[in-house]
């Protein structure tokens, strides 16, 4: 059965009133969780599997997400690649969306244009606590449910509408966008799972294989820690860094 849900979405100082019938509950999300979020794509291009990935400044898709494809623990692009969903103080059913490699910004929900060439910025550090851009994606607005195969939710993310009173998707587009995390409208063709992602946890990085464990163990201190962005650090935490050159888990 369905069931109508209304979300107030604070965007540029104003608010747009979203309202969506959904197919299926939606699993809400483990806002103390990470997840790795895989494109449901069931076509036959490169969009299969894919997931959303943030690309730092400097990086292939500057400031931006994008489609990757998965990599394991021992890759630098491991924590771009999960994500935690933290719901509004004011509205527990809009969610800001946080990455992992920084966890101090928030995806944009603001895209760079209302079409299908539209992308989606990651703000790095947030300027303050509630940015209007901050909370502002809503889940299952067309599909949501439970993979049968890996137990795993899966939904649609989305938000606000256009000027046609159509919503928003984030959508893993194909070869002709290079296969972009871009901007997609109701009128996409559903069939196709480009807009539905599935909601796999991160798992936990230790006992990983090709990577040192706790380098500063030794008789002789690392000389050069830097973290995954390239930004050398004195006293590192809980996470993968590069030391010496060689990929390490502290």
């Amino acid at each position: 059965m369905s069931r109508v849900r209304t979300i107030t979405l604070a965007l540029a100082g104003t608010a747009a009133m979203l309202t969506t019938a959904v197919a299926q509950d939606v699993q809400t999300p483990d806002s103390s969780t990470w997840y790795r979020l895989v494109t449901m794509y069931n076509g036959s291009d490169a969009r299969s599997g894919r997931c959303i990935q943030y690309f730092p400044e400097g990086s292939a898709h500057s400031g931006m997400v994008w489609s990757a494809e998965i990599v394991d623990a021992t890759d630098p692009a491991y924590d771009y690649q999960f994500w935690k969903f933290v719901p509004s103080p004011d509205d527990s059913s809009v969610y800001a969306i946080v990455c992992k490699a920084a966890p101090d910004g928030y995806l944009s929900n603001v895209p760079t244009a209302f079409s299908a060439d539209g992308r989606w910025d990651y703000v790095a550090v947030a300027e303050s606590d509630a940015p209007a851009d901050k909370y502002g994606f809503g889940l299952g607005g067309l599909r949501a449910g439970v993979d049968s195969e890996t137990g795993e939710a899966y939904s649609d993310i989305f938000t606000d509408i256009d000027e046609e009173d159509l919503y928003r998707y984030v959508n893993c587009a194909g070869a002709d966008q290079d296969y972009a995390i871009n901007v997609s409208r109701a009128t996409v063709a559903y069939d196709t799972n480009e807009w539905v992602f599935r909601f796999s946890p991160r798992l936990p990085v230790s006992g990983i294989g090709n990577v040192v464990v706790d380098a500063g163990s030794g008789e002789t201190a690392p000389t050069e820690i830097y973290d995954l962005y390239g930004r050398k650090v004195s006293t590192p935490g809980h996470g993968i860094y590069i030391v010496d050159g060689r990929k390490v888990v502290y």
